[in-house]
């Protein structure tokens, strides 16, 4: 991710499904990232991060479900990237940080490999 992302520094909870390489180059960008603590109960991990004002970024499709997860109260990125290889995973999520203002992080955001982006706030 280029270094025009660290002058909007975001703060992000990596589920334990997504590749450390994320984590580590969100990080070499300036971001403040945390890895989610293993086995830990979904609903758990979502409260944490929004606890931390952490945007959750995962691949596991449960946090899409609204019921459990509403858009007005988790900001979740769920990523739709198949088959989930770390280097197309970052470089979907530097599509995304390209595109989308940080101040428009919030609801349910899918981000599917081709770049595209649906938000359900």
């Amino acid at each position: 991710l280029r270094a025009v992302h660290a002058t909007r520094r975001m703060k992000f909870m990596l589920d334990e499904d997504v590749p450390a390489k994320l984590l580590r180059v969100l990080r070499a960008a300036g971001h403040d990232v945390t890895q989610a603590p293993r086995s830990t109960p979904d609903l758990s991990i979502a409260r944490l991060a929004k606890t931390q004002e952490r945007v959750l970024v995962s691949l596991d499709k449960d946090f899409t479900n609204t019921s459990f997860f509403p858009p007005s109260e988790f900001t979740i990125v769920h990523l739709q990237v198949r088959p989930p290889y770390a280097d197309e995973l970052i470089e979907a999520f530097r599509r995304l940080l390209d595109r989308l203002p940080a101040d428009s992080f919030r609801g349910l955001i899918i981000l599917e490999k081709s770049g595209s982006i649906r938000l359900l706030e």
